[in-house]
């Protein structure tokens, strides 16, 4: 067996990191290790992981955000493989056995990853399966799919160390989609495989830091414009898809804005929205007119054509 190191940040959050810790010691593969990361909590961590001391490794560190706690993790694993679970998420039972056995007889696959389970805190509903992007596809087809909707879980994914040996840690410039960026960077180098054993339990619940809808999508647009400048092969493979993604995410953070009653911001993004070659940028330019009008009457207009359309649609 191969060694796998399992990474489990976490910050200010209590209520659930027995649990994920639980769902690695009931995992079917036994070889692994388990590194918690406390990113410079002001709440004590180390007395509710202390029933655990003996089967993890516990290391702190100033705060510095996700990706830096992930990355310290690495930097103190020893795994030739490695996972990342976040501190209020789950692992399958026999996510390690299914998918260390699609790595290991295949060198050139990078991770593998599959969908899961995501599960409201409040349990309000019954659980849903959430379907990753690419399922099946080739590793070109894979990329391209992913970059035009990046849904995959992280704690779905399993990777191969020599994947951040070549392509890099996670992005720290990232506050959010460190992810996502750190999936299409590798997707871009190696194979990928989706396995279809959905592989863990996604908590949803109100204080996720996806629910920062204007920080998510300023942080995909800061990624996808890196990634397109740094593989110009893969910007020409796309075609005309980056400016229409570009655009499109341009256009959902001037919305995201405009939630939040940032006028300023919102115009900015419709600007950069309309600087695109695709018919979304026609909608933005109305709603560059209509935010000329004046913050209060010109808000009033392109929040109120924001809810008809979302009513049409």
């Amino acid at each position: 067996m191969s060694l796998v190191s399992v990474i489990i940040p976490i910050y200010n959050r209590l209520d659930y990191i027995g649990e994920a810790i639980e769902s690695v010691l009931i995992q079917t593969y036994g070889d692994y290790e388990i590194i918690v990361v406390d990113d410079g909590s002001t709440l004590d961590v180390s007395s509710v992981v202390t029933p655990y001391m003996t089967k993890i490794k516990y290391v702190s560190q100033s705060h510095k955000g996700l990706s830096a706690a992930r990355n310290t993790g690495i930097k103190n694993s020893n795994g030739e493989y490695l996972a990342f679970l976040d501190d209020d998420d789950l692992f399958e039972p026999r996510k390690l056995e299914v998918q260390m056995a699609l790595l290991e007889t295949n060198p050139d696959i990078g991770f593998v990853y599959s969908d899961c389970h995501e599960f409201d805190s409040q349990e309000k509903r019954e659980p849903w399966l959430n379907l990753a992007v690419g399922r099946d596809q080739s590793r070109n087809e894979f990329s391209k799919l992913f970059f035009m909707n990046p849904n995959i879980r992280i704690p779905t994914v399993l990777f191969r160390r020599k994947c951040f040996e070549d392509v890099g840690l996670f992005d720290e410039s990232l506050e959010q989609h460190e992810d996502g960026d750190m999936l299409l960077r590798t997707a871009l180098r190696w194979e990928v495989q989706f396995s279809h054993y959905p592989s863990a339990r996604v908590r949803q619940h109100g204080d996720r830091m996806s629910r920062n809808r204007a920080g998510m999508y300023q942080a995909i647009i800061t990624s996808s414009q890196k990634i397109l400048e740094e593989f110009p092969d893969f910007k020409r493979d796309l075609e005309g898809y980056s400016d229409r993604r570009m655009a499109a995410l341009h256009y959902l953070l001037a919305h995201a804005y405009l939630e939040n009653q940032m006028i300023t911001k919102a115009r900015e993004a419709f600007i950069s929205c309309a600087q695109f070659r695709d018919p979304v940028k026609y909608r933005a330019y109305c709603y560059i007119l209509l935010l000329s009008l004046g913050n209060t009457l010109g808000t009033m207009f392109a929040r109120m054509i924001g809810v008809m359309r979302g009513l049409i649609n």
